[in-house]
């Protein structure tokens, strides 16, 4: 096959790949996981359904292909905000209110549908990965506060910062929720510091 066609046969299948993740993506947060079927993608797109089928071989292929576009973005967001100050605590505080004004701001709704979703488990260890790949790392924050087991103190924080994120998801007022978890978070790395 000549360079030329070859070229312009792989910016094609690049270019409807990325269309049929806008339109996934737009599936997922209009109606949830049950949306995102493929013969609503291939209505979607002018695609036949057979088609979608040869860029994703199954509907958690498709979840995670969405992940890999769209969560490097938020992470890269979240961690600007973090190395937008040296504070180790503001570090700490820019971790927790990045991820919830994205909730407000309704770009992390991709996240609470995923975790409701019936994914494999397969699925579900490589969107980890991806999260792993360029998660800030709070756990090297928390360290450098000198909090004990800082792993597994991170792990918590997220694990308080995921409460909010639902709250707000669920339609509470953002800046309260995002007081209230900072408070929360800030009071615990303080009683671990001076233990």
């Amino acid at each position: 096959m000549p360079k030329l066609i070859e070229a312009t046969l792989a910016e094609h299948r690049a270019h409807q790949r990325a269309a049929l993740l806008d339109v996934a993506l737009e599936l997922l947060t209009e109606g949830g996981y049950p949306a995102m079927t493929f013969s609503a993608l291939a209505a979607r797109t002018g695609l036949a359904r057979p088609s979608v089928y040869s860029y994703f071989p199954s509907r958690d292929d498709l979840a995670v292909a969405v992940c890999e576009r769209e969560l490097p973005r938020w992470l890269e967001s979240i961690q600007a905000a973090m190395d937008a100050t040296t504070d180790p605590v503001d570090k700490v505080t820019a971790y927790i209110r990045s991820q919830l004004e994205l909730a407000a701001s309704g770009r992390h709704d991709l996240a609470v549908v995923l975790g409701r979703a019936p994914l494999s488990s397969d699925a579900r260890t490589r969107i980890r990965a991806i999260h792993d790949r360029f998660g800030p790392k709070v756990a090297d924050v928390l360290t450098e506060l000198d909090v004990p087991r800082s792993g597994q103190i991170a792990t918590l924080v997220q694990g308080v910062v995921n409460a909010g994120l639902l709250r707000i998801s669920a339609g509470e007022e953002p800046e309260p929720v995002i007081a209230d978890v900072v408070t929360l978070v800030l009071g615990g790395i303080d009683r671990f510091r001076s233990a």
